[in-house]
């Protein structure tokens, strides 16, 4: 329907804002031009954001976004004060996915009210391919 891709527009536009800012910053701070992609911020990560952005509503996406954030920092935080010499790099869209997995769980047992979308909602799927 036209309000799941608005919305998914919607959160596309909010990766997108995400980028430039995060470039801006690494840009001016480096005081050069900077393709935060593969330097700061891995493409793996964009795509999942991009695929994950299709499933929620933005409200949701938002929420979703600066938890698994807020989460990626404070893991990192963690390992980093238990074993000092911890990788530099956060595995950002490995912990996303893993707080995923629990809201995709929740959002099947309670009749699909998170996510919103249709091509979530694993009884429509079935419903929609006659299996």
């Amino acid at each position: 329907s036209e309000a799941k891709l608005f919305s998914t527009l919607f959160n596309l536009l909010f990766i997108g804002l995400n980028w430039v800012v995060i470039s801006i910053y690494y840009s001016v701070k480096n005081r050069k031009l900077t393709n935060v992609i593969d330097r700061y911020l891995g493409l793996g990560d964009v795509l999942f954001l991009v695929v994950c952005s299709m499933m929620f509503s933005t409200p949701n996406f938002m929420m979703f976004m600066i938890g698994g954030f807020l989460s990626a920092i404070i893991i990192q935080l963690l390992l980093k004060a238990a074993k000092p010499r911890v990788n530099e790099y956060i595995p950002l869209a490995g912990i996303m996915a893993l707080l995923l997995i629990p809201l995709l769980l929740i959002d099947f047992l309670n009749d699909n009210t998170f996510l919103e979308h249709k091509y979530t909602n694993v009884p429509n799927l079935y419903k929609t391919f006659n299996c």
